[in-house]
């Protein structure tokens, strides 16, 4: 069962910080993209999280003379411009994770300016990873030249806020097919284990830039997806310390920890490399199916 999706928007309350951060263009007024500058601010009003120095990417069908960092540049002069009159997008960098609270773009005409587009951050890459923040439609005020501001829904920064880290490099010695636990797909990482013993899966958290700058780690909160054949498995972590946590023979989601539960960590590069363990004390032997692992991060003051 794909049971994971009923989990998603049940995030700790506050605005998420993203490292990467795009507008994605899905119509234009009349003519393809072009945008003389566009800034994306930590705060509405405020200064402008890019510098000319950051790195800034376009979509596949921009022109190689008018480049992406172009927008950036803090030049009015100089433009980014892609043939791409729909899904065009434009994404920056800014190498740690930051809310942004207002966008500010400067389309080089009115033909040429975003009719329908969507603010996206993302935590993976310039590419992947992406989820909406905002989505403006039917924005037809656009002179040349002059800058338009559209504020995003923030909450409260400094109430917190969290983030699934993001899980690479499964491996196993005796789990078929470990990097099935990488995404709920209703494929499975497995193994059938005998009567008292145990194998384990390794994996690797990307932790860099995860909690804004000022903010402390409150809480981690880990997910296992996943069901077994002869209860129950125990799942244990060489690096976390763990209540009961156990897999039964109905496929579910099962967690431990929570936003003020740091299961036994005092920093994140602790769970930069992970190793988790599952024994079966169930009395017979045990098919285990792992479908999904997740760790979640909280932050605040």
């Amino acid at each position: 069962m794909k049971l994971w999706q009923r989990l998603v928007g049940q995030g700790y309350s506050g605005a998420t910080p993203y490292r990467y951060w795009r507008i994605y263009i899905t119509a234009v007024n009349s003519a393809s993209p072009a945008l003389y500058e566009v800034e994306f601010r930590g705060s509405v009003g405020g200064a402008d999280l890019t510098s000319p120095s950051t790195t800034a990417q376009g979509d596949a069908n921009t022109d190689g003379g008018y480049p992406a960092v172009n927008a950036i540049d803090n030049n009015g002069s100089t433009f980014w411009y892609t043939y791409s009159m729909t899904n065009a997008w434009l994404a920056v960098d800014l190498v740690t994770a930051h809310v942004c609270a207002e966008v500010a773009i400067t389309a080089y005409g009115f033909s040429n300016s975003p009719k329908d587009f969507v603010i996206q951050g993302s935590n993976t890459s310039l590419t992947t990873g992406f989820v909406d923040v905002a989505t403006f439609t039917g924005q037809t005020s656009w002179v040349g030249g002059t800058q338009r501001t559209f504020a995003l829904p923030t909450g409260e920064p400094s109430a917190g806020g969290s983030a699934f880290l993001t899980l690479s490099n499964f491996s196993s010695g005796t789990f078929v097919n470990p990097t099935y636990a990488q995404t709920s797909d209703n494929q499975y990482a497995t193994r059938t284990q005998a009567n008292g013993g145990a194998s384990t899966i390794t994996f690797d958290a990307a932790i860099t830039g995860v909690i804004p700058i000022g903010m402390a780690l409150l809480g981690i909160k880990v997910y296992v997806e996943g069901k077994c054949t002869s209860a129950p498995i125990d799942i244990t972590s060489f690096e976390m310390t763990f209540p009961t946590f156990q897999l039964g023979v109905t496929e579910s989601i099962l967690s431990v920890g929570g936003p003020t539960d740091k299961l036994g960590i005092t920093s994140l590069s602790s769970i930069a490399s992970n190793t988790f363990r599952f024994a079966n004390y169930s009395g017979a032997s045990s098919d285990i199916s792992v479908d999904d692992i997740r760790i979640e991060v909280f932050w605040g003051l």
